[in-house]
């Protein structure tokens, strides 16, 4: 069995650190991992498997002499030879230990991109020179770092694992019918993402606007961490709409369970690099529409398991969504969603995702 120290930095909830989590909990005998957490978070308390070992450190400075020690120490003893970091602070640290442990082997994973030649980007890009070998999410984000400058042999593309609990708050499942008013004749639009410009909730918001005086029974509900762009978005809610039949929900803890309520889904976003919450989509086996940036056309191979439409143009979005509504071609649309569940479960495996992590670090 390889060992694998994993240092994370962060550990509230994220779409990082839910990876980290399932990898920690995930049953396989593959690979045992040692999770040191240098600042700790929420989620500590739900790692529950005893095969695996996690560290809360708690570094106090942002380079910590002595998390360096313990760390070395943990490596000492566990005869570790891989680190695996996920952020430029974590990187820093695996440097560091690189330097006191010659022989360890880095691998560093990149989950988002970072348009900005800032501060980070240049502590990333002068860090990767220790490291074997860089992971990435998509095939997008590997042009994307090759085009800044990445070094392409160190880059290597894994998706991300993606599966469904088993168990849910039955409860909060009923408050949240309450909350939007739940009826069975509703047709519900649900989009899942914090507020932020990138995801552009705006567009679907428009899309709605020019579907809502033919199409009565439409509710669409937003889940996702509010601030001042929400704002913007209940200004151009109709005031007969916000609470009727438009709904701003906030951030959720396990929001994927609430795509059981959703006849489609959509994720009007301008700039990813993978989609978690897209996979969740269609392992719930809800039709998607996404919008048709690069990794979007790359998860769903050019619109073979989920539908696409031009990135921030509503007119688009409502006219497809409009088709969508039509009787004509149903049975089509249930045989892409078996189809696209199926293939949400074979490639974002976690299986999948353990038997590829072996042989990259095997290489």
């Amino acid at each position: 069995m390889i060992k694998v120290l994993n240092i994370r930095s962060s550990f509230n909830a994220g779409g990082t650190e839910t990876l980290l989590l399932n990898l920690f909990n995930f049953k396989q005998n593959h690979i045992k991992i040692y999770l040191a957490l240098i600042k700790g978070g929420d989620y500590t308390a739900k790692l529950n498997n005893s095969e695996n070992i996690f560290y809360e450190l708690k570094r106090k400075y942002f380079f910590d002499i002595k998390i360096i020690r313990k760390l070395n120490t943990i490596i000492k003893q566990n005869k570790i030879k891989i680190i695996h970091t996920h952020q430029e602070i974590e990187l820093l640290y695996a440097v560091a230990l690189k330097l006191l442990n010659p022989s360890i082997k880095i691998f560093h994973s990149i989950h988002l991109f970072n348009p900005n030649y800032n501060l980070d980007h240049y502590l990333e890009f002068f860090l990767i020179k220790f490291v074997k070998k860089i992971i990435v999410v998509s095939d997008s984000l590997k042009k994307k770092l090759v085009r800044q400058g990445y070094t392409e042999r160190k880059l290597v593309r894994l998706y991300n694992a993606v599966a469904l609990q088993s168990s849910f708050d039955v409860i909060k499942l009923e408050q949240f019918k309450s909350k939007i008013n739940f009826n069975a004749k509703d047709f519900i639009i649900m989009m899942i993402g914090n507020f932020r410009p990138e995801k552009d909730h705006i567009t679907l918001l428009k899309a709605f606007n020019l579907l809502r005086e033919e199409f009565t029974n439409i509710k669409l509900v937003f889940l996702g961490r509010e601030n001042e762009l929400t704002k913007s978005c209940k200004e151009i809610t109709r005031s007969e709409d916000l609470n009727k039949r438009v709904f701003y929900l906030g951030a959720v803890e396990d929001a994927w369970v609430y795509l059981q309520f959703c006849d489609l889904f959509v994720f009007s976003s301008l700039s990813e690099t993978f989609g978690i919450v897209v996979i969740e989509a269609l392992l719930m086996k809800k039709p998607v529409f996404a919008s048709d940036i690069d990794v979007m056309k790359e998860l769903s191979e050019n619109e073979k398991y989920f539908n696409l439409f031009k990135k921030g143009d509503e007119v688009d979005l409502s006219k497809k969504i409009k088709s969508f509504l039509s009787p004509v071609n149903k049975e089509e649309q249930f045989n892409l969603l078996d189809k696209a569940e199926l293939y949400a479960k074979q490639t974002f495996s976690y299986n999948n995702y353990f038997n590829d992590l072996v042989k990259i670090y095997s290489e």
